[in-house]
């Protein structure tokens, strides 16, 4: 596997997550976010993309890693990592995906 894609929406995502920590908790708990997802990304990476199935959250093909408090939600893919959302794990991940 050669590494990971966020989409569109996944990138959202992130940005929002990052500029709403930087406004509500400071720029050290965004920065601290930004490390530990991109740390997980590329370890989901190293190991061949591992995770978790939630069938009771989507029937689609789609694999959970959890990054405290949020959801890493993905494909793995024969080329890569495709990121398909990251969302917090309080908010109706069924409905959003």
């Amino acid at each position: 596997m050669k590494g990971f894609v966020l989409s569109g929406r996944a990138r959202r995502d992130v940005a929002g997550i990052i500029g709403d920590l930087h406004s509500g908790m400071g720029a050290a708990s965004a920065d601290d976010f930004e490390r530990r997802l991109f740390f997980a990304l590329h370890e989901l990476v190293r190991l061949g993309g591992p995770g978790h199935r939630r069938s009771h959250l989507t029937q689609r093909n789609f694999l959970f890693e959890f990054v405290h408090p949020y959801f890493i939600i993905f494909e793995k893919k024969r080329d890569a990592i495709h990121v398909v959302r990251v969302l917090h794990s309080a908010r109706d991940i069924a409905k959003l995906l």
